[in-house]
């Protein structure tokens, strides 16, 4: 949820290209949140993987674009560091999530 605005949902079906893009970047900045709690983040050196499974309709082929959400804003904060590799899988996602975002750091 991100002000007030709850994203649930299949990529295709519920949610546009758009949100889901809003979305994977959330998942990226809930994922750094966790990291913040145990070490300041100007102690990260890479960002080495960044995964996401994005909820979508059978049909749907537009997991990478919406992995692109995470992607762009990586580098946008992290810059060279921020350089990466990714994954993306179209899934259906438990209590129907929009996306779900990892990344090893």
């Amino acid at each position: 949820m991100y002000d007030g605005t709850s994203y649930k949902g299949r990529l295709g079906q519920d949610i546009t290209l758009d949100e889901s893009k809003i979305v994977t970047k959330l998942c990226f900045v809930n994922g750094l949140t966790v990291i913040r709690s145990i070490c300041p983040l100007d102690k990260i050196k890479n960002i080495i993987t960044v995964h996401g499974l994005v909820n979508t309709t059978q049909e749907n082929t537009d997991q990478a674009d919406a992995m692109n959400g995470a992607s762009d804003f990586v580098a946008e904060v992290f810059g060279e560091i921020g350089k990466h590799i990714w994954t993306e899988v179209g899934v259906s996602i438990p209590y129907n999530f929009a996306a779900s975002v990892y990344m090893i750091v």
